[in-house]
């Protein structure tokens, strides 16, 4: 069948609508590159209405597969995706006759049905990632109006995606028809002389095919994450790397070395602590036995000396035959997750060490302490000297009517479940109790002081109680023989006192010591936080702010029980000098101020005689005005105001904290200035703390030679006045 002529120049060809050149995407100039007439055609091109979709959505390796084939001086073909969808240049273009410009952008077995059965087997070995090459093929093609025959030598390369899998075909072809149809009627010579000018096109299309198909794969290999290495087989020459080699070990070694450099000059030690030879490297294993190693981890050195921990997977590539031709290693430096996987155990081995410190210090503490949690009263911790008062009974992981059914018939139980409901702490002194100390014992009557105080969450629940006391069973009983024995009766005074100093030294003592590992808590939950020790997740985010809320609330309670432990002791020791009004005023607005926009109080401050100064201890000053701003803010509902007013005789001055909050009743006013005692005119409103910080205001006050005093309405307010001697200096 002969071949038919090509269409003349004065037949029509369609033109396409190309949109104005400032409307193009960039991206179209820097695919279709190039002043041919197919990067014209591609550039106008509605690619948006073919299986490809715009061209600003194409992979990367479609965009590079199309520059190359635009790029190329001789004829070659991309044909991509399921659809097969067909981009070719120009070259290409003069072999297929009046098929163009329309085959542009047509799935190729539409475009070509004739051929469908010839070319489905090729293009589903390249999906299997196989190239194929076909000499002399026929192909019975319509390019000019008639059937002819044509012979194609041709070459199908697979084009790989970047998350993996073949996403297209590159073809190149160069056409045969007439060396085909001139065999045996040309002499040897002609035809010797005509293949050999065959096979050196044919050589130089290979090398440019290789070149390009190199520079796409080298492409494609350095946008991947991981560090890739590939080397032949056997001889373990490396053929490939990708920049996240240099990026791991600082420097990337010539693409002409072999594995064994890399192998002795790179790698390490292994974590067993044995020398790693070049033999037993994942890809030397890989080229040289056809190995697959996975998971296999080692230490390395960069290139300024430092070392790494990288995770090492590596494989043999095989031919045809099932013959190892390369091998391939795929390195992840897993450095930060191997450090961080570190310090996250040494924090919890510090963690654990301050834990038991803080137990043993629960359980030598000379007072009885325990813990218990949950609407049954759930014992969790208890100290030596609870054991002292009720006997060697096991208390440890019961509910407190289980685990003292004496002490529950007296009450206690009931007494346990108004301070989980209420969240406010019990206080009692010299309470009588009846139990028996020992198995087989008969009830005996004892007497403790002790505080039921609520175990506040940070969210304001109350998840447990606190209890704490003392056994003064011998100071009550040494009262009532007072009479008859007045000495005997100083004696048990005089021990109630040192029992009194003891409490109080113990407390001190006990708040030193649990502020140590709370701030170690903090600390730790900080750096958690700041992503120091490794990524933090958002619920792990949300664990750590719960442990920083607890750990700042209970840290603020040891601080209250840790101040009234000395001002109880006597050992508060006074700085006292003048002190400038107008200074102090304003350094505590700064402390207070936050809170109270927070919570949509108006805050003011009145005049202040200038150059007014009192005698006081400047901090101990401080903390009595913080915390009286502070109840201001938490007693007042939102839109209310608190107001600080000064004046001043020649005797005293006197500093006044004005609120619009909830009052406290009447009967109550001095009630509020007990240890252990909170007032609120609402009994529903909960409020947080430990009861201790007007107590603490009052004590100093007067340490310094002044007074703090009360005047509240119930519903419209409170007022606190610091009276406190005045002097004579300037500000």
């Amino acid at each position: 069948m002969h071949r038919a002529e090509p269409r003349t120049s004065e037949e029509p060809r369609p033109t396409l609508r190309r949109p104005a050149a400032e409307t193009l995407p960039r991206v179209f100039d820097e695919v279709f590159v190039g002043d041919s007439e197919l990067a014209a055609l591609c550039r106008d091109h509605d690619w948006a209405a073919t299986p490809l979709g715009p061209v600003e959505s194409w992979p990367q390796s479609l965009r590079t597969a199309a520059a190359i084939v635009l790029g190329a001086g001789y004829p070659m073909i991309l044909v991509w995706g399921p659809r097969l969808v067909q981009l070719y240049n120009d070259a290409y273009a003069s072999l297929i006759g009046r098929k163009h410009p329309h085959a542009l952008g047509m799935p190729t077995h539409e475009c070509w049905p004739a051929l469908r059965e010839i070319q489905t087997p090729i293009f589903e070995a390249v999906f299997r990632g196989e190239t194929v090459r076909i000499v002399d093929a026929h192909y019975p093609l319509d390019r000019f109006g008639v059937v002819e025959d044509a012979y194609f030598d041709a070459t199908f390369a697979p084009v790989p995606l970047e998350g993996g899998g073949i996403g297209g075909s590159l073809s190149t072809l160069v056409e045969t028809t007439d060396r085909v149809c001139a065999r045996g009627l040309r002499e040897d010579h002609a035809r010797l002389e005509a293949e050999t000018r065959l096979a050196e096109t044919r050589a130089e299309q290979l090398l440019v095919e290789r070149d390009a198909a190199r520079g796409l794969f080298q492409t494609v290999l350095d946008q991947l994450p991981v560090a890739v290495v590939v080397a032949e087989a056997p001889s373990g020459r490396v053929l490939a790397t990708n920049h996240a080699v240099s990026r791991i070990w600082g420097a990337q070694r010539p693409l002409t070395e072999s594995i064994a450099r890399y192998s002795t000059e790179w790698v390490g030690h292994h974590p067993d602590g044995r020398l790693v030879r070049s033999g037993e490297w994942p890809l030397a294993r890989a080229v040289k036995h056809g190995e697959t190693i996975t998971d296999w981890v080692c230490e390395v050195e960069r290139a300024d000396g430092t070392r790494a921990m990288v995770e090492i997977t590596a494989s043999p590539v095989l031919d045809g035959q099932d013959r190892t031709v390369a091998g391939v290693a795929v390195i992840v430096d897993i450095t930060i997750r191997v450090e961080a996987e570190r310090e996250r155990q040494r924090l919890v081995r510090e963690l654990e060490i301050e834990r038991a410190r803080l137990a043993e210090i629960f359980r030598q503490a000379p007072a009885f302490l325990s813990v218990m949690r949950g609407p049954s009263h759930r014992i969790e911790l208890v100290n030596d000297a609870i054991y002292e008062l009720v006997g060697r009974r096991e208390l440890l992981g019961r509910p407190f009517a289980e685990a003292l059914p004496d002490l529950a018939e007296q009450g206690f139980v009931d007494l346990l479940d108004h301070v989980l409901a209420s969240c406010e702490p019990f206080v009692a002194r010299e309470m009588a109790i009846t139990l028996g100390r020992t198995p087989g014992a008969p009830p005996e009557e004892r007497f403790v002081d002790f505080v039921y105080q609520p175990l506040v969450e940070a969210d304001g629940t109350c998840a447990g109680i606190i209890g704490h006391g003392s056994d003064v069973t011998e100071q009550v009983r040494a009262r009532r023989d007072v009479e008859l024995a007045r000495e005997m009766a100083e004696r048990a005074r005089a021990e109630a006192e040192e029992a009194n100093r003891v409490k109080g030294q113990f407390l001190a003592a006990m708040s030193h010591e649990l502020r140590t590992p709370l701030n170690a808590i903090g600390g730790y939950a900080e750096l958690l936080e700041m992503g120091v020790r490794g990524p933090v997740n958002e619920q792990q985010r949300s664990d750590l702010e719960r442990i920083q809320a607890s750990q700042k609330h209970l840290l603020g309670l040891i601080s209250e029980v840790l101040s009234y432990a000395k001002l109880e002791t006597g050992n508060v020791r006074y700085a006292i000098a003048d002190v400038p009004v107008r200074d102090t005023l304003a350094a505590v607005e700064g402390f207070v101020a936050p809170q109270a926009r927070a919570k949509g109080l108006a805050l003011t401050i009145g005049a202040v005689e200038p150059g007014l100064t009192v005698r006081a201890d400047p901090e101990r000053l401080r903390q009595i005005l913080v915390n009286l701003l502070a109840n201001a803010v938490k007693f007042t509902d939102r839109g209310g105001s608190i107001e600080i007013r000064c004046s001043a005789t020649e005797a005293h001055v006197r500093l006044s904290v004005r609120d619009t909050g909830i009052g406290i009743p009447g009967d109550k006013l001095e009630q509020v200035f007990e240890p252990f005692v909170q007032v609120p005119a609402d009994p529903s409103r909960r409020s947080e703390g430990t009861g201790l910080g007007l107590a603490i205001s009052r004590d100093l006050a007067r340490g310094m030679g002044g007074e703090l005093t009360v005047d509240s309405v119930v519903g419209e307010g409170s007022t606190f006045v610091l009276a406190l001697p005045a002097s004579l200096g300037t500000e």
